[in-house]
């Protein structure tokens, strides 16, 4: 008999990762989506939504199922199930904030990036 290549229906049951191999996959996936957010400019507005939901991230990470047709056009199918899954963990969350919150620092402090100008001019001491 051949084999069959076709995905494991949801819920299937799938090979189990060691913890740390699966937080690796899911920083990955937060990674990925913190960079889209910088590069489209929202890494601001993306701080200021998940430190609005840090106390209830369970509940949105559960929102993402009725989202998922919308966010699979940026993720794929498993990526966008490892999103979901990481953002149940406040420590995942809390990750992904420091990494938007650190590159808004690096986009501020960059002149390349749209910072603003000194208001002393340049070269003035």
């Amino acid at each position: 008999m051949s084999r069959s290549t076709c995905p494991a229906p949801p819920g299937a049951a799938r090979p189990v990762a060691s913890d740390e191999e699966r937080q690796a996959e899911q920083r990955r996936v937060l990674a990925g989506v913190a960079d889209q957010l910088i590069a489209r400019r929202l890494g601001a507005p993306a701080i200021f939504f998940l430190e609005s939901i840090k106390p209830l991230s369970f509940v949105a990470s559960q929102a993402l199922v009725f989202l998922g047709p919308i966010l699979q056009a940026l993720l794929s199918m498993k990526d966008y199930e490892l999103l979901a899954e990481s953002l149940e963990d406040r420590e995942n969350l809390e990750w992904l904030i420091c990494r938007l919150e650190e590159a808004e620092e690096n986009n501020y402090r960059s002149p390349a990036a749209g910072a603003p100008p000194d208001p002393d001019g340049p070269g003035q001491p």
